[in-house]
């Protein structure tokens, strides 16, 4: 879910129930700009290797996924 807006665990609960249990994740967006930001003072090359690390671990299914991708 992106920003545990109210309105998003009101949705949840309503189509899957009280007891669904949600896992609330940062918006993806957030994330990318906040590690863009503090990458930029890196070698380009570096702060390719960090970006890359996010990305993989974004469309990871699993951490054990994420862990065979590195």
């Amino acid at each position: 879910m992106g920003d545990a807006d109210d309105a998003q665990f009101n949705g949840v609960e309503r189509v899957f129930g009280e007891s669904a249990e949600v896992k609330y994740l940062m918006c993806f967006y957030h994330v990318v700009a906040k590690v863009f930001e503090k990458t930029r003072a890196l070698q380009p090359s570096h702060a390719k290797l960090v970006m890359t690390g996010v990305y993989d671990m974004h469309f990871s299914l699993s951490e054990a996924e994420f862990l065979t991708t590195k």
